[in-house]
């Protein structure tokens, strides 16, 4: 009797481990069926080259991020969800493997951003400029029964840093000898380009000359200053006397593209 005494508190014992146990389980696991699979496939565009008709393909490697909430193929869920990611294929493709239920679930899909040089429109100033590309997600309904081809577009900005340049040829001349016709080269003179938000200063050549790259559209000035020997009549004859040659903020243009300017400094006024 001591013995069957002992054993039935020990079965009684386990019997509620069991028990408890088995309750556990139902009450706070959560079961979401991911063995259904529809593949899902896709296409990725961006606007890389501007020589080429229509868009090119995201560039090969780019990643895709999906995801699906839980909720969608479990009511009972409240967070949570599934997620894969895949890559870009050299022919702009990707292809993802997507759990589905007989009810559809929502497949988001997110590009991730990235920098890339793209190639300018024959005729620009630049041949390529810095883009960043970013993409809006894009979520479908899958199901067992309907798997979609998605599209997803890039769009593009410019750095906030980028200032568009073009190319200037300019000439500097003045009256510097009165016994010849026209204006003489200002030759080996420093002058400085600017407007309210850039400068930069140059030395005119031998002959007279120097190249610049300044920032497109926007109206660009100049300041000079330097003494100079003029040639200037004196009865029948002429004389050098010293005279100052300068201006402050004298008007160069609004370049668009590549061109060639002149800027005459006139006839100077003499040093007292």
């Amino acid at each position: 009797m001591k013995k069957r005494m002992l054993i039935l508190p020990a079965l009684f014992l386990a019997g509620v481990l069991m028990t408890s146990c088995d309750k556990e389980v139902e009450s706070t696991a959560l079961t979401v069926n991911l063995a259904r699979t529809v593949t899902v496939k896709g296409y990725v565009y961006a606007e890389l080259n501007n020589r080429n008709a229509g868009l090119e393909f995201a560039p090969s490697g780019t990643l895709i991020y999906c995801s699906v909430p839980y909720s969608d193929l479990n009511p009972n869920a409240t967070g949570g969800k599934w997620a894969d990611t895949v890559r870009v294929d050299d022919n702009g493709q990707f292809s993802v493997n997507v759990p589905v239920d007989d009810n559809g679930v929502n497949l988001t899909i997110e590009a991730e951003p990235f920098e890339y040089n793209q190639i300018q429109a024959f005729g620009s100033n630049s041949n390529n400029i810095k883009k960043f590309y970013t993409a809006a997600p894009v979520v479908v309904a899958v199901s067992t029964t309907h798997a979609p081809v998605v599209e997803v577009f890039y769009a593009t900005t410019t750095p906030a840093s980028y200032v568009e340049k073009v190319k200037i040829n300019v000439k500097v001349e003045a009256e510097l000898n009165e016994s010849l016709t026209g204006n003489e080269k200002v030759a080996n003179q420093r002058i400085t380009l600017h407007n309210s938000g850039w400068a930069q200063e140059y030395t005119t050549d031998d002959n007279g000359e120097f190249t610049a790259v300044v920032p497109a559209n926007q109206n660009i000035f100049y300041t000079i200053s330097f003494e100079y020997a003029k040639t200037v009549p004196d009865g029948l004859a002429y004389k050098q006397e010293n005279y100052m040659y300068e201006v402050k903020s004298g008007y160069v243009g609004n370049f668009a593209s590549e061109s060639d300017v002149t800027l005459d400094l006139g006839g100077g006024v003499p040093v007292p």
